[in-house]
């Protein structure tokens, strides 16, 4: 392969990767503007945008691109995130589904639950504590649970230390109704 061939694939597989950074870039916007919807905030926030524009001149210069074309590219990736926040595409497809989240004070745990609300789901979490299992509810929107809960729902999401999964699994699992889905996060 030549110098100009071998280059020329060098910079499409770059091109491949700018391609899923935008894609995970706008998922993330997809999720931030769900988030954003539920708590009555504006999908733009133009102090953001300024402080990442800063950010991108000042990196830009340190790397010897010019700023004022880097700032054309993140105006276009803004337009982007924009249209990401404001697919409104499944976000109530879990409606009248109840979930249960055992484990869901757990950063993955608490994750899924305000996945699955956003989805539309009633979601109850179950932690060790019951006392910071509340405070959690709370604090993403969603109710604190009991084990006895897998009776009425129609997702359990397992969200606990590896050692533990098995166990919980099927301690849950034996409590759940006929035709519901449990799914283990490890």
């Amino acid at each position: 392969m030549d110098e100009v061939s071998r280059l020329r694939h060098q910079i499409d597989q770059i091109d491949l990767e700018i391609i899923k950074l935008l894609k995970e870039r706008y998922e993330s916007a997809r999720f931030l503007g769900r988030m954003k919807r539920s708590r009555g905030l504006p999908l733009r926030d133009p102090r953001r945008e300024s402080a990442i524009m800063r950010k991108m001149d000042r990196v830009a210069s340190s790397l010897s691109l010019k700023p004022n074309l880097v700032r054309s590219v993140y105006r276009q990736i803004f337009a982007l995130a924009v249209d990401a926040q404001k697919s409104h595409g499944t976000e109530n497809e879990l409606e009248g589904l109840y979930a249960l989240i055992i484990g869901g004070t757990g950063g993955m745990g608490r994750f899924f639950a305000q996945l699955m609300r956003l989805h539309g789901a009633s979601v109850k979490i179950v932690g060790r504590n019951q006392r910071h299992t509340k405070t959690v509810a709370k604090d993403i929107d969603v109710e604190d649970g009991r084990f006895e809960d897998a009776k009425r729902s129609d997702i359990v999401i397992v969200s606990v230390p590896i050692e533990r999964t098995r166990k919980v699994a099927e301690t849950v699992g034996a409590r759940m109704k006929d035709g519901s889905l449990l799914i283990d996060l490890s």
